[in-house]
């Protein structure tokens, strides 16, 4: 089944087949965000899985009844948690704080340095911990680093879901809620190169379309400075899904992603104004252009418009019951040695607990504030993350009887 964009006014059906959205489709103009449900919910119909990202909470409101929505509040924690040696990953999300802060290249190799040293303790690389890794290097580039980092304190969220399993299932991620606007931006590109180091372990294989708009947040046009959305565009186009952007400011986008995506719908505000100056004629209001790059050919269509309904549902999966016990013995274990790496900690109780369940419990004692990181000096020159216990943990170890 084809992908359904509306009729001509002659009656003919405009379609795309799935396959078409590999090589990228991009919406411009005003009325895009609009354009871009339909093209959800047109997806939706076809079969494939719809993964959307919504930076102002528009795309989030018009689908409501036809996707259910995620608040970006319960995966924030997982899309900045790397995988010990996933230096990709790592850089990707170095270069997500560099382009949404518009840092210096050597504000950005101080991060890259911070995040090689971590990198072996599958890091939690959230604004705080970053920037208490900067306490104590850096100087005067570390003071106005961890400057711009507090402004993000939005992003130091507790979530408890994992992306991998939110993906299961269509789904809105809604990241309006964060502010400021570079906080969204943030969010949104961590989402996105977990997603590219994520997608592949969902099973089956999804065949999915990721939809993202405002995209001009994520893909702005060229500035002076280092020039960076090229390496994430890089990254979601090796997955083989459909990709659809959409932006209503339309002259704000880089050129990579015009020349990036083969097909593009206009609104008629768009082509009448981008059109006129290639002598192109005029549409009326509430039309859309379809563009063919390969081919050089165009058609005007009526879309066909996706109408909100029902209350807005949520697709976060419940969270299985904690380990209490075995958060108590991590606890217990990190009090006792007062501090140690997260690595060690999970090696250490893994053959008796495995693997996946000792993360599982880890990350629950940090998120609830009882294990903390620090950045402590393991030998001359080499500092590493440690987790040390806190002052709630302690006390919640004296509560069950296990700490004087």
């Amino acid at each position: 089944m084809g992908i359904r964009l509306g009729h001509t006014c002659s009656g003919e059906e405009v379609c795309l087949e799935p396959s078409d959205l590999r090589a990228g489709l991009l919406l411009l103009g005003r009325g895009a965000t609009r354009l871009a449900c339909s093209v959800a919910k047109a997806c939706q119909e076809a079969g494939l899985r719809v993964l959307a990202l919504d930076l102002e909470g528009a795309l989030a409101r018009q689908l409501r009844g036809h996707l259910p929505t995620v608040e970006c509040q319960q995966v924030l924690y997982d899309l900045q948690r790397v995988e010990p040696g996933d230096r990709e990953h790592a850089r990707l999300v170095v270069l997500g704080y560099s382009s949404c802060l518009s840092l210096t290249a050597a504000q950005e190799g101080l991060l890259a340095a911070l995040a090689e040293v971590a990198l072996a303790q599958g890091p939690i690389l959230s604004p705080a911990a970053l920037g208490d890794m900067l306490l104590d290097r850096g100087g005067v580039l570390g003071e106005e680093l961890r400057d711009r980092l507090a402004s993000l304190s939005a992003l130091n969220a507790l979530g408890v879901s994992r992306l991998r399993d939110v993906i299961e299932q269509d789904c809105v991620f809604d990241f309006s809620p964060l502010s400021p606007f570079e906080a969204r931006a943030l969010g949104g590109w961590l989402l996105l190169a977990k997603l590219s180091r994520t997608i592949g372990e969902v099973s089956p294989s999804p065949s999915a379309a990721v939809l993202i708009t405002p995209s001009h947040a994520l893909f702005a046009g060229r500035g002076p400075g280092p020039h960076r959305p090229d390496r994430l565009l890089e990254a979601l186009s090796s997955l083989g899904l459909g990709l659809a952007f959409a932006s209503e400011l339309w002259f704000l986008l880089d050129e990579c992603l015009g020349h990036f995506c083969r097909l593009k719908v206009y609104t008629s505000e768009a082509w009448n104004r981008l059109g006129r100056g290639r002598g192109e004629e005029a549409v009326l209001e509430g039309e859309a252009v379809l563009e063919d790059a390969q081919f050089s050919s165009h058609v005007t269509f009526y879309p066909s418009w996706a109408e909100p309904k029902g209350p807005l549902s949520a697709a976060v999966p419940e969270a299985g019951p904690p380990d209490e016990e075995l958060q108590l013995q991590l606890l217990a274990e990190v009090a006792k040695r007062g501090q140690v790496t997260r690595a060690g900690l999970v090696s250490y109780f893994a053959p008796r607990h495995g693997r996946a369940g000792c993360e599982r419990a880890l990350d629950r004692l940090m998120q609830e504030g009882l294990i903390g990181l620090q950045v402590r000096e393991a030998a001359r020159g080499v500092r590493v993350l440690m987790l040390v216990p806190t002052q709630k943990g302690l006390l919640r170890l004296k509560g069950h009887g296990l700490q004087r």
